[in-house]
């Protein structure tokens, strides 16, 4: 005995025959699908026993006659669907645009700050090489109306008094000061340093600032051998196009530099580009004044061995 559940038995009821006109056409036909559990207790052979029912859904195949079912049961159930307040609908939609509108900014504040990064970093790297603005520039001697001609005449150290007077001071006969520019250098310095341990001399480096903190280890090899180390600014920069402003930052800067190396300070001082005293003239005059207001010794050269114009 099969018991149709639920569609089947519905369906079942409908069709009234295999050829009626409210049931399958001549191909329609009942199939089986699923399987059959049987229901209540099965008898000793594992068949259903008296009371046992097997359950089954039964489908319909092969096409339908015209007859018009009942309106009421083909209707289709549908879950029923919420609709949204005008309020509600108003709000998801606000939420989204907002959404939509921070995902936006967010973009925009990342593609900023990459490319605030990427000027700071153009920037401070040309600042480090002396190539922003007017750091590349170097000035031409013109006229020296207004530097004393004692200086241009005196000797190649120069220092100033509280009250801004220049003093020249001459190097004895027969002394010789070696003074090296542009330090330290990973493959000159240390030849030079070895040269001089050799012939047990001793020499000034003026260094640059942005140098020393590449090689501190040179800085403190030669205060060890005993030599004097001066600024010779932090980026190498033409002083005579730069503001006072500039310039005192060019001098805390290497002083910054040598403390981190080698904990020292200098008050010697030798300008990017400077050769002679007789060079000075109306352009640089206003740089030593400065410079030499902020007690540093300005050391200039008599001999120039100009050993830049070699080849290397």
């Amino acid at each position: 005995m099969f018991r149709l559940t639920g569609s089947g038995r519905r369906a079942a009821r409908r069709t009234g025959g295999p050829c009626g006109t409210g049931g399958p056409g001549r191909t329609g036909r009942l199939k089986l699908i699923g399987r059959l559990r049987p229901t209540g207790r099965l008898g000793p052979t594992g068949k259903p026993g008296p009371t046992g029912r097997l359950r089954s859904r039964l489908r319909l195949t092969g096409r339908l006659g015209p007859t018009r079912w009942p309106r009421n049961r083909l209707k289709p159930t549908r879950r029923p669907t919420s609709k949204l307040s005008p309020t509600h609908w108003l709000g998801s939609r606000l939420r989204t645009v907002k959404l939509r509108e921070l995902r936006t900014r967010t973009r925009m504040v990342l593609a900023l700050a990459t490319l605030l990064a990427l000027v700071c970093t153009l920037l401070l790297d040309g600042y480090l090489h002396a190539e922003v603005g007017n750091d590349a520039r170097v000035y031409r001697s013109h006229a020296s109306r207004t530097v004393p001609d004692r200086l241009r005449k005196g000797g190649p150290v120069i220092t100033f008094d509280h009250r801004g007077k220049a003093t020249e001071h001459v190097i004895p006969s027969k002394t010789i000061a070696l003074t090296f520019d542009d330090g330290p250098d990973p493959r000159w310095t240390p030849e030079i340093l070895d040269v001089l341990r050799r012939h047990k001399v001793r020499g000034t480096f003026f260094v640059l600032g942005q140098m020393v903190i590449r090689h501190p280890e040179l800085v403190r090899r030669m205060r060890a051998a005993g030599h004097e180390v001066g600024v010779h600014t932090f980026s190498h920069v033409d002083l005579s196009y730069q503001d006072k402003g500039r310039m005192d930052r060019e001098l805390a800067q290497s002083q910054l530099a040598l403390a981190g190396a080698a904990a020292i300070t200098s008050s010697l001082f030798r300008a990017p580009y400077a050769s002679k005293v007789r060079a000075l003239d109306d352009r640089t005059w206003p740089v030593q004044q400065h410079i030499g207001s902020k007690g540093y010794i300005s050391a200039f050269v008599d001999t120039d061995s100009e050993d830049w114009k070699r080849p290397r």
